[in-house]
């Protein structure tokens, strides 16, 4: 091939996907204390996810499967962790290039910004045809205030990222009954449940069914098509099984220990974090919700953002004088239904929910909010359709009125409040990265109507000074809306101030090998306060990055006895003694060892009568226990951790080891329903 036929195929494919390129592009400037690896994400996804990942990296890469952690809260099986992404297959390929760091969690992160922005466009174009149109859809979806208010939660990212491919996958299998979406649809969902939220799976079963349900209701007459769909539907059940075997085998295999395996109790826990009405004031003043004011507190600052673009909002607004077709009407109940949940217990319709199967075991109401803004901005894309190509009609101009107006009566009411001195200081902090904002609610809401009004203005100079057209106007303005109001709160809800080389450097000092140096201290004095490897930033899972035993960590994966022991005493006792010990205090053990997944110890002066041994981690029926080779029985010692009896005069080798035999068989049938799945659907398409 010559250059020629090279260059004309490279501009061909840039060509064909400007539009995606432009919205990767836009996205990644928007986020650019990440994108240029400036600074660093923040709360749970350095504290949380970045150690937990470090986990399973770390064991990988020294030749062992991430099967038991012993660095949190007495040990907890890690491959059972829903929330590590131990099962996730970006996490995989991440991994893939070496020990999961700070640069992985941030590209993690960024995926998934880019991907929900690109779910979104190939969502849009399947609705409405219309890549302009598409193109301002998901450059609001992927920068819409949950992805930016809520980005220390990267498992509920990763459910919105792939919710839009779910959908679209699904469509397509309703639309054609093709093989090619029914193995989609299962490889998008395989890619949501294995790194998103519990919270947003046990969502995701109950979406998917009642699309299935309405499928066959509208088609009921057509016997032909219900087959295909019942046949589809159980061959994607099928196909979903085996992508994420290894995810419901470990799960199962913790879930008699789990301590949220049972509905919480209908109270403050449950219900904490609603998405209020008074919340609503996001959908136009995103910036006004992390404000200084006790108007909000009743939602935590990361979960009270509902943003998705002024223009999108009086698109949606716009949506309700057209005529009701039955997407939109579907769009419409959507909305409503989301908000009524994200609600929590200020309306009655939750509570009903709360009996139905797996609600009752996730927390936070704000998480459904995900839904309404999803559903705003499809409602949106057929008046932005309409104005791209045909122009403003009578009910545009009345909702973009009706929207403005609002801004000028908050403005005017902010102005008798505040002063332009104090949103001066507001900008000063935004700029000098400062995290929380010390400014009235007021300064918050002139600020966001100065930037709104000024972008009419410069909406109106687009269009009749220098004639751009409808599509070109909108983008200017939706991209600096939303680049504004992203920047404005990227220092609070999305990244630190704290240097990402910092991190770096820290990485290159944790140790490699698991520390061997506290093998006889009591766990009571393994707390994180003892010297280890610290950095700004990282301020709970120190000791997992440290390789090093551990009393205590923040994992919401916790034992029930674990929580139990903390009541009873049990868990005190436990922690006065080190990690593996004889209950006579006067017998000692020889070269105590804590390995990858398992412990040892040597037993050099026999006893002339039995011995009760303990090893100080969390009971789990799968440790296993051998002395000299020969397999002995375990129990558990104080309804926590676990014990075995050591024959009298009997020395030698005492080992414990965590095995799972049947996460080997599924990880196998996964990774081999990958590449065949994978296999079809490029075949497929190929033939196609």
């Amino acid at each position: 091939m010559t250059k020629s036929k090279v260059k004309n195929s490279v501009n061909n494919i840039l060509l064909k996907n400007k539009y995606s390129l432009v919205l990767i592009v836009a996205i990644l400037l928007c986020l650019w204390p990440l994108s240029f690896f400036v600074y660093i994400p923040k709360w749970d996804n350095i504290n949380g996810y970045l150690p937990y990942r470090y986990f399973i990296s770390d064991y990988l890469w020294n030749g062992h499967l991430p099967l038991w952690n012993p660095f949190q809260r007495l040990g907890y099986p890690g491959y059972s962790d829903l929330q590590s992404g131990v099962w996730s297959p970006i996490m995989w390929v991440i991994v893939l290039f070496g020990k999961y760091t700070i640069n992985s969690l941030i590209v993690e992160l960024l995926s998934c910004y880019v991907l929900a922005g690109l779910g979104m466009f190939k969502l849009a174009n399947y609705f409405f045809n219309c890549k302009k149109t598409s193109l301002i859809l998901g450059l609001s979806y992927a920068l819409s205030g949950f992805m930016v208010g809520s980005a220390q939660l990267m498992v509920f990212l990763i459910a919105v990222t792939w919710f839009p491919w779910c959908i679209y996958a699904l469509l397509q299998f309703f639309k054609t009954y093709r093989l090619k979406y029914q193995l989609l649809s299962a490889l998008f969902m395989a890619l949501f449940i294995t790194g998103a939220s519990p919270a947003y799976t046990i969502i995701l079963g109950y979406i998917v069914v009642g699309i299935f349900i309405y499928q066959i209701v509208i088609q009921r007459k057509d016997v032909v098509n219900i087959k295909k769909i019942l046949i589809g539907g159980m061959l994607i059940l099928i196909a979903l099984v085996i992508l994420i075997a290894p995810y419901i085998v470990s799960f199962l295999e913790f879930i008699p220990y789990f301590n949220r395996g049972d509905k919480l109790e209908y109270s403050g826990f449950l219900l904490s974090n609603p998405f209020t009405p008074v919340s609503y004031i996001s959908f136009l003043f995103p910036h006004a919700v992390i404000a200084k004011s006790d108007w909000f507190n009743i939602t935590d600052l990361s979960l009270r953002n509902g943003y998705f673009g002024i223009l999108l909002l009086i698109g949606a607004v716009a949506a309700l004088g057209s005529r009701i077709t039955r997407l939109k009407m579907i769009l419409i109940v959507c909305v409503i239904m989301s908000l009524i949940l994200a609600a929590g217990d200020k309306t009655f319709v939750f509570e009903l929910l709360y009996n139905l199967p797996g609600f009752g075991i996730f927390r936070h109401p704000s998480v459904f909010r995900a839904f309404t803004i999803f559903c705003c901005i499809l409602l949106a894309g057929g008046e932005l359709k309409q104005v791209i190509n045909n122009g403003v009609e009578q009910r545009h101009k009345i909702a973009f009125s009706g929207v403005i107006g609002l801004f000028f009566v908050a403005g005017l009411w902010a102005f008798t409040k505040t002063s332009f001195s104090e949103v001066k200081m507001l900008i000063v902090n935004a700029f000098d990265f400062v995290e929380f904002s010390e400014s009235a609610l007021s300064t918050h809401l002139l600020l966001n109507t100065i930037i709104t009004i000024s972008l009419v203005g410069l909406l109106i100079v687009s269009k009749r000074v220098f004639k751009l057209s409808w599509f070109l106007s909108m983008i200017i303005f939706i991209g600096l809306d939303l680049g504004i109001q992203t920047q404005l709160t990227i220092p609070t809800t999305v990244c630190y101030n704290f240097k990402q080389n910092d991190l770096t450097q820290f990485f290159k000092e944790i140790p490699n090998e698991i520390n061997q140096k506290d093998n006889y201290t009591a766990l009571k004095e393994l707390n994180e306060k003892q010297p280890l490897v610290k950095t700004n930033g990282i301020w709970q899972n120190v000791s997992t990055f440290n390789k090093t035993l551990s009393c205590v960590g923040v994992n919401p994966m916790r034992f029930k006895s674990f929580d139990q022991a903390k009541e009873n005493g049990n868990l005190a006792q436990s922690l006065e003694r080190n990690i593996i010990y004889f209950i006579d205090s006067n017998l000692v053990l020889d070269d105590i060892f804590v390995g990858y997944n398992k412990f040892s110890a040597k037993i050099n002066k026999p006893s002339n009568q039995n011995q009760k041994l303990v090893l100080n981690q969390n009971y789990h029926d799968l440790w296993n226990v051998t002395l000299n080779g020969e397999k002995i029985p375990i129990a558990k010692h104080n309804q926590l951790t676990m014990e075995v009896v050591i024959p009298k005069n009997t020395s030698g080798i005492i080992e414990f080891e965590y095995r799972s035999s049947k996460i080997i068989y599924a990880i196998i049938i996964s990774i081999m329903g990958y590449f065949l799945f994978l296999s079809l659907i490029f075949s497929l398409k190929l033939k196609k």
